[in-house]
């Protein structure tokens, strides 16, 4: 009996002992800490969450509005109302983002929630279009102007072919301020950019995503036919020349010229064409000419993979061509080079805009418009060479951009984000129209480090690391292993 009460009493000093023990005060005390912690932060979660204090942490501020919209919203005095049609108050997170922003940064605009389920014609009395779930319609309750905005056009798409051959079509990325801030300067403008293609001379159609692209930037796409017409109207920004098949007659081209005698601009897309007199002449009104022959590049950073006659040209710094984004390719299948005079005219402004390198070289096709070999020969003219050129009438004011690459402008290169053929031309009709280009605004990309286009230089050294070096280093590893267990 004795025995167990002393091992009573040792067990109970040994418990005390064990409570005000150092390791146990520790413990105890890291509870407490840890306890305090997590109420701490659930605090601040929540007084966050009700004061609404958002950071945008990201390296590039995807989701904070950039300087430029920051600019137009302030401008904005009239009431606009954004509605956002959805079903069954089914939103999506990011656009709700970037509507929580556009209100923060101007007071003048609202967004609203209208569900089409309830209100199936509510978009009726703005838009004639098939409206879709997630759409915008932007309103301006001053003076009445809207612009419906379909939730299609606020994505980027990205087009090919899979392993069967069959059609693919995956979202890279939004388009969210680019589009809302062209629907916002067109309701509070009205300002828009008319552009007028001229037809019925077998000219390359401008095709329907380019279409999409202009209306994007409040450009409206006009088609003219001369013939018919007799003139250029009076409210052309910018008419546009896409590779006519066959010459303008004597009245077409005192038509074109009547409208760059009076300031008129034009965007011309010209290949070498031997029997086209009046074309040519109205390209030498700017001292300038298209020389027969394709460009081949022999610098592999400056064409596509195994493709020479597919160029990657030097962009040279011009307010056109500042704006394209860093990363992306402006690519020229085919092109022609520019011959610039050499005595300018007075009054005649030239500045190139996208050049080859010295290792370019001019090939002449043959009858059937084959090369022999896409390899430099002694016959072949070397660069470098003009592919885009700018140039400016200082008397009149006319101004004209030419480029030489017959397949730059094709939808293909629309598509495709990793291009910038697109901005190149939006920047150009913009330049020249004297207009705030919104497709320059950013774009938020889903894997924006992702490229799509790879130079040849680019192609060569993924080979050799992929087929020699990684090969190389994993027998280097393999044989180091087996020595050190042989040693063993």
């Amino acid at each position: 009996m004795e025995n167990q009460n002393l091992n009573n009493t040792r067990s109970t000093k040994s418990g005390d002992a064990s409570l005000h023990s150092k390791r146990f005060r520790s413990g105890a005390y890291a509870v407490v800490v840890s306890v305090f912690v997590i109420i701490a932060v659930i605090g601040v979660n929540l007084m966050v969450s009700m004061l609404d204090i958002r950071s945008d942490m990201t390296a590039t501020g995807k989701y904070s509005l950039t300087n430029e919209t920051k600019t137009l919203l302030g401008t904005i005095n009239d009431k606009i109302t954004i509605y956002y049609l959805t079903k069954e108050n089914k939103t999506i997170s990011w656009l709700e983002t970037f509507f929580d922003e556009y209100q923060k940064e101007c007071k003048n605009i609202t967004v609203k929630q209208v569900d089409l389920l309830l209100n199936p014609k509510f978009a009726e009395q703005y838009t004639s279009e098939t409206v879709t779930q997630h759409s915008l319609v932007v309103v301006n309750e001053t003076n009445g102007r809207s612009r419906y905005v379909s939730y299609q056009s606020l994505l980027i798409f990205e087009y090919g072919l899979d392993a069967n051959y069959q059609y693919t079509e995956n979202i890279t990325g939004v388009d969210i301020e680019g589009q809302i801030n062209s629907a916002l300067r067109y309701v509070t403008t009205g300002e828009q950019t008319n552009f007028y293609a001229l037809t019925g001379h077998g000219e390359l159609a401008l095709g329907s995503e380019a279409q999409v692209f202009l209306k994007r930037s409040n450009v409206v796409y006009h088609s003219l036919n001369l013939v018919t017409e007799g003139k250029v109207p009076e409210d052309c920004d910018v008419l546009y020349i896409a590779i006519p098949a066959t010459d303008y007659t004597d009245a077409e081209l005192a038509a074109i010229r009547e409208y760059t005698k009076a300031g008129g601009d034009l965007l011309v897309l010209g290949v070498y064409q031997e029997n086209l007199k009046n074309f040519s002449s109205l390209l030498a009104d700017y001292a300038l000419t298209i020389q027969e022959g394709v460009v081949f590049e022999g610098d592999e950073s400056h064409h596509v993979a195994n493709v020479l006659y597919c160029i990657l040209p030097n962009v040279i710094d011009h307010k056109i061509t500042s704006k394209l984004s860093a990363g992306k390719y402006v690519t020229l299948p085919t092109a022609n080079t520019i011959v610039v005079q050499k005595n300018l005219p007075e009054g005649l402004k030239v500045d190139s805009l996208l050049t080859t390198t010295n290792s370019s070289y001019l090939k002449v096709p043959d009858e059937n418009g084959a090369v022999a070999t896409q390899g430099k020969t002694d016959e072949d003219k070397p660069g470098p060479f003009r592919v885009g050129v700018y140039a400016k009438n200082e008397a009149t004011g006319s101004e004209i951009v030419v480029y030489t690459g017959p397949a730059m402008f094709a939808d293909d290169f629309f598509m495709i984000d990793s291009y910038a053929n697109a901005d190149l031309f939006a920047n150009s009709i913009s330049y020249m129209a004297d207009v705030q280009e919104a497709s320059s605004i950013r774009k938020i990309m889903f894997n924006s480090d992702e490229t799509l286009v790879i130079n040849a230089s680019q192609a060569t050294m993924i080979g050799i690391v992929c087929i020699i070096l990684i090969p190389v280093c994993l027998m280097i590893c393999g044989i180091a292993v087996m020595l050190v267990r042989k040693r063993r």
